[in-house]
């Protein structure tokens, strides 16, 4: 009798598996997962928690690449994603894996990079494919920008850094953002360059395709370093305004390494070093561009914008950093 009492108790244990509401199994990282949220929506949070900043609720169905992290807290299974230009934690059980392909997938191109790389030394404002933090940086560096540091902003419109050389402890807010240093595709960044060599020729322009804002941009004020899909800065200010930012200015940089704002409101003249970085066109696709946004704590509303040291939005130091962290 024994024998048979463990065969039906096996299946009835395989059967209440079966019609248990969501299988769990882990997720692998580096493939496409779709929200599955019964109907709802998923929320995409700040930080690994209940708590967390609620960044967006993603819709039934909706894309994500799962990132190779992951955390147990307050009962959930919670996993880094990337979709949108955002990256933020959801919980793992309302994600289903995409099918693998059927064939082997080819090896992926070489990340594409664009923006205004200075070989001189300066700021330069890029748009990254995706991948490594240390690919970022050998790729910038073949194009004659010997990078000091990286910088991105957070979900509160603050910048958070990377100093090529440093420590882990003197990078952990860049670390905490990006598990591994791992960085999502189509992902904008300020990197502060020293002189270099040029051994590859500047990234080609991208033409200008629909004008959206891909990233974080904080409705209460402050920074976001976003990617502009092309188009003038008044579609910019336009379509920021759309997504709950009320822009004061935006910030590019000049070939010279010189950050050059467009101050929302203002005369002519008063823009004039933007009009001449873009010879008086559009922007063109995939720009990464610093969008300052009114708040409480942000900036006046005569929309003058960041005017801290000569062309630097303040929170970025006038130099690079040293590789021990140090101005």
């Amino acid at each position: 009798m024994r024998p048979r009492l463990f065969v039906f108790t096996a299946l009835l244990l395989a059967t209440l598996g079966l019609l248990s509401s969501r299988p769990v199994g882990a997720l692998e990282s580096g493939r496409d997962a779709t929200v599955q949220a019964d109907g709802d929506c998923l929320r995409l949070r700040a930080t690994a928690s209940v708590s967390g900043q609620v960044l967006t609720c993603l819709p039934e169905g909706t894309t994500v690449a799962v990132l190779p992290a992951n955390v147990n807290a307050e009962g959930f299974t919670w996993r880094l994603v990337s979709v949108g230009g955002q990256t933020g934690w959801v919980v793992e059980q309302y994600l289903a894996q995409a099918e693998a392909p059927s064939e082997p997938a080819p090896a992926p191109a070489t990340s594409t990079l664009s923006g205004l790389l200075p070989a001189s030394g300066g700021g330069a404002l890029i748009v990254w494919g995706g991948g490594p933090t240390a690919e970022l940086v050998a790729r910038t560096a073949r194009h004659g920008c010997d990078v000091a540091s990286l910088w991105v902003t957070d979900s509160a419109g603050a910048f958070i850094s990377n100093i090529v050389g440093a420590p882990d402890f003197a990078n952990a807010s860049w670390n905490a953002r990006y598990p591994g240093g791992q960085l999502p595709p189509r992902s904008p960044y300020i990197a502060l360059c020293e002189a270099g060599t040029v051994i590859e020729s500047s990234p080609s322009p991208i033409p200008a395709s629909t004008a959206e804002i891909a990233g974080d941009l904080p409705a209460a004020g402050g920074f976001g370093l976003v990617v502009w899909g092309g188009g003038s800065a008044d579609d910019l200010i336009d379509a920021a305004q759309a997504r709950g930012c009320d822009a004061a200015s935006a910030w590019t940089n000049d070939a010279a390494g010189q950050f050059v704002s467009y101050i929302a409101g203002a005369p002519a003249i008063a823009n004039a070093a933007w009009d001449a970085r873009f010879e008086g066109g559009p922007m063109p696709g995939d720009s990464a561009v610093v969008v300052v946004c009114r708040g409480r704590e942000s900036p006046p509303s005569d929309g003058a914008g960041p005017l801290g040291p000569p062309g630097i939005p303040p929170g970025i130091p006038a130099s690079p950093p040293g590789p021990a962290g140090n101005v």
